[in-house]
């Protein structure tokens, strides 16, 4: 305990578990009472135990607040001493009333509430989104644990300072403080909603604001979405309708706007945000349940852009991405590998019923506006390029969040027209150099998307991707092969090896294509990528069937 009074260097070398250990031997100390003072015996034991358990608590407390001198930003061991000190809390075999008790020293400890912000302080120094993630669930989970644990005062106190700290940071407009405290908003929830609804409806024009304001970073918008997908699930069934119409009088115009390319960036990026918000607000009412007729008016909203050629319409690729978060790894059985993994799985996955809903109504939607702006090719001139694959983006966007057997199997005939135009979209789009950063990363998510149903598809035996090798293995072996993203590069190197592996024989008509490609790949920068191509290259090689 001694050395926990030391330098950080020195506290960085104790063992990671130390905070946890701290914390759960202070919290089975604590007595079931507050322990004033005694004459007996038992008292004085008791009162002995309490003032441990205080002492233990702050010595595991040093582990999670930031570093006095501020030069220094939380690093793992932080995360995992809040991990530590949430799991402490929760243990079941101690009183509720001494864990209540432990829980309000730990909030004196940690100087709470007035200090909240400075549990998730360095959040803007994180450039990993990954990382960010995990560190910002950690924090979520003690401030919740803490709000369920505390005397009823404490934790209102505490929740209130949530939103207080949150509305007076978007006033502020200082990006890294913001982030430090929306941040906590979904911890706070629905507790507060269900107490004070009139207090969280105070920040929804900030979080929004985090939104639709141009120049923002990921990590803030990303952070902005959760803490109103939150607001929306925890909002209480009679303030439902209320704040559904808050959000069409903020963004109806928004979304609508015609002359958003003459206004210039600024309104771009609040068409953009716009048609997050909007599908972030869809997301939470499908979550919830029972709010068929508002999802269906919200999205409604989102296709008619498609036919009204808004420029807000380039947008929607986006929506349906906040809508059905990306996930490129081996959940859908589809052969990718978990190191291609872009993001950790998300939370606001959308529940089997959702997804069903979605693809019985929407993705025959988009299919449609999809193969007509295929074909009407004088219409198509006449808009931007972003605008006329919208809808194909979107359709491949909900085919990739539907399970395996549903994709290949009910929505086969979108699935092959998607994928197939997909293709042919992505060897467009490698044509283009021109490209900005923003939109080479939407269009590598995009192409991932495509090969990730190519694989699935594949993996089906579905009969058109042999029909299809001619365009398939021209697209592997070359595009894909040579994309600057090097998680398409392997995601193509996946899908050749599947083939290689499935269809040997029928790939003999593609020999030089497919010994270049394999040389590409096994001389590639990334180590994923080339031992994708090793093995690629030795079944071709070998011509190992399927198995």
């Amino acid at each position: 305990l001694a050395a926990t009074e030391g330098a950080r260097e020195v506290r960085s070398r104790l063992p990671r578990a130390l905070p946890r250990l701290l914390a759960c031997a202070a919290v089975s100390l604590t007595p079931n009472t507050e322990v004033t003072s005694g004459n007996d015996t038992a008292s004085a034991t008791s009162a002995q135990a309490q003032q441990t358990a205080g002492e233990l608590l702050e010595r595991a407390a040093t582990f999670v607040r930031p570093p006095r001198d501020g030069t220094a930003t939380p690093s793992v061991d932080n995360v995992e001493a809040i991990e530590g000190l949430a799991a402490a809390l929760e243990c079941s075999a101690v009183a509720p009333a001494a864990v209540a008790l432990a829980a309000s020293r730990l909030a004196r400890a940690l100087q709470l509430p007035q200090e909240l912000p400075q549990l998730s302080a360095g959040l803007e120094a994180e450039s990993n989104s990954s990382v960010l993630a995990v560190r910002v669930a950690a924090i979520r989970r003690l401030v919740r644990i803490l709000s369920n644990k505390l005397p009823a005062s404490e934790a209102a106190s505490l929740q209130k300072q949530v939103f207080d700290s949150v509305a007076q940071a978007c006033k502020e407009e200082v990006v890294a403080n913001v982030m430090t405290r929306i941040a906590l908003v979904p911890a706070a929830l629905p507790e507060a909603a269900e107490k004070n609804w009139e207090l969280c409806m105070e920040v929804l024009p900030g979080i929004c604001s985090c939104i639709t304001r141009e120049q923002q970073s990921q990590g803030l918008e990303g952070l902005a979405l959760e803490a109103l997908e939150a607001l929306v699930e925890a909002c209480p069934k009679a303030n439902v309708e209320g704040l559904l119409e808050r959000l069409r009088s903020m963004f109806g115009s928004m979304l609508a706007n015609k002359q958003v390319e003459e206004q210039g960036s600024p309104s771009l990026a609040a068409a953009r945000g716009a048609t997050c918000c909007w599908a972030a607000t869809v997301a939470a009412l499908l979550r919830r349940g029972g709010f068929a007729s508002p999802v269906a008016s919200f999205l409604e909203a989102l296709l008619s852009l498609l036919d009204s050629g808004a420029p807000a319409a380039r947008f929607i690729p986006q929506a349906f991405r906040v809508l059905l978060p990306p996930h490129f790894s081996g959940a859908n059985n589809d052969g990718a590998s978990a190191q291609a993994a872009a993001a950790p799985l998300s939370k606001t996955t959308l529940p089997p019923l959702a997804l069903q809903q979605l693809s019985l109504t929407t993705l025959p939607l988009l299919v449609d506006r999809a193969k007509t702006a295929a074909a009407d090719i004088t219409a198509a001139a006449s808009l931007p390029a972003a605008t006329n694959r919208a809808a194909l983006e979107s359709a491949v966007a909900l085919l990739s969040a539907l399970p395996t057997e549903v994709a290949c199997g009910d929505c086969g005939d979108s699935l092959r027209w998607c994928t197939l135009a997909g293709l042919a979209r992505l060897q467009e789009d490698n044509s283009n150099s021109t490209a900005s950063p923003a939109e080479t990363g939407e269009k590598a998510t995009f192409a991932v998307q495509v090969l990730q149903l190519l694989l699935r598809a594949a993996s089906r035996s579905a009969a058109w991707v042999e029909d299809e090798l001619h365009t398939v293995v021209a697209v592997l072996t070359g595009v894909g092969c040579k994309h600057i993203v090097p998680l398409v590069r392997l995601a193509s190197a996946q899908a050749l090896l599947f083939l290689v592996k499935s269809s040997h024989g029928h790939l003999v008509p593609f020999k030089k294509q497919i010994q270049a490609a394999t040389k590409r790949l096994v001389e590639d920068r990334r180590r994923e990528v080339r031992l994708v191509g090793v093995a690629c290259l030795n079944a071709w090689h070998c011509g190992i069937p399927g198995g």
